[in-house]
Parts: C-alpha cells; sequence; structure tokens
C-alpha cells in the first residue's frame, strides 16, 4: 500500500472529503461535509468482461464513485498527491451501457489537493463511520 493511499484528503471547494478504500491508491469514497452525503467506490470485483453478475452490468449503488484522475506531481524528491474525483448519483434499474454515462443521473466534480493531517484522528473517525453506515444501509436494501 502506498502512502498516498492512506491519506484523506478535502476538496478544493471544502464541500467534500475524500477517504481512501481498499488497497488501490485510486480508491476513495466521498463525504458531503454539510449532508453527510455519501459516494461508494465500487466493491465488486469483476471476474472479466462477460461477467454477468448485476453489480457489474448495473450501477452498483445508487451514489457512486465513476473516476479517478491522477493530478500529483514530483517536486524534487517528494510526491505532491493531488488528484480529481467525478462522482454521481445513479440509476440503478438501467443497465450500463459502457461508456456513455447512462446511468448518471446528476454528476458532480471535485478536485482535491489538500491532506488532511493524520493529528485529526475524532474527525476521521466521524467520516469512516458515516461511510460504513451508508455501506451497510445499501447492503441492507440489496437483501
Amino acid at each position: 500500500m502506498t502512502a498516498r493511499a492512506r491519506h484523506t484528503f478535502v476538496s478544493e471547494c471544502g464541500r467534500y472529503v475524500a477517504l481512501p478504500f481498499g488497497d488501490d491508491c485510486a480508491a476513495y469514497d466521498v463525504v458531503e461535509l454539510a449532508t453527510d452525503t455519501v459516494w461508494l467506490w465500487g466493491r465488486y470485483k469483476p471476474t472479466g468482461f462477460d461477467d454477468k453478475d448485476r453489480r457489474y452490468t448495473h450501477a452498483e449503488f445508487p451514489r457512486m464513485v465513476s473516476g479517478w484522475s491522477n493530478r500529483g506531481q514530483r517536486r524534487g524528491e517528494r510526491w505532491i498527491s493531488a488528484f480529481d474525483l467525478s462522482f454521481v448519483d445513479a440509476d440503478m434499474t438501467l443497465p450500463i451501457e459502457r461508456f456513455s454515462g447512462n446511468v448518471a443521473t446528476r454528476r458532480y466534480e471535485a478536485a482535491f489537493r489538500r491532506a488532511i493531517p493524520r493529528s485529526h484522528t475524532r474527525r476521521l473517525a466521524a467520516w469512516q463511520a458515516i461511510v460504513a453506515k451508508a455501506e451497510a444501509d445499501y447492503t441492507k436494501e440489496q437483501q
């Protein structure tokens, strides 16, 4: 796991927080600070392009992170982490048409340039609890 995956970032606009998810350095869940709305990074790992599991052919969550774009830079010996995230409100009833964005009912984008210091453990724990609750709620709805 890289050092970049361990940081929590705040968006440039100050509305969103990106929390790392899993071992992938590009996987982040997004929390809107004002409303505690959560957009989750996809949890399902497809087995191939012919995978027929519903989580691969339809949106996995009603609010999902849909894209990550690296904006990091090397400054001398130091790596400056930065990235952009795209996230959407999704229609889970429609099958996904690849590269069309057809399931997105509303789109959001945010630029993340500032890592939150690890000393803010109380705030980080609260945001992680919000994400865990949202994930549990979505899991209950699917069962």
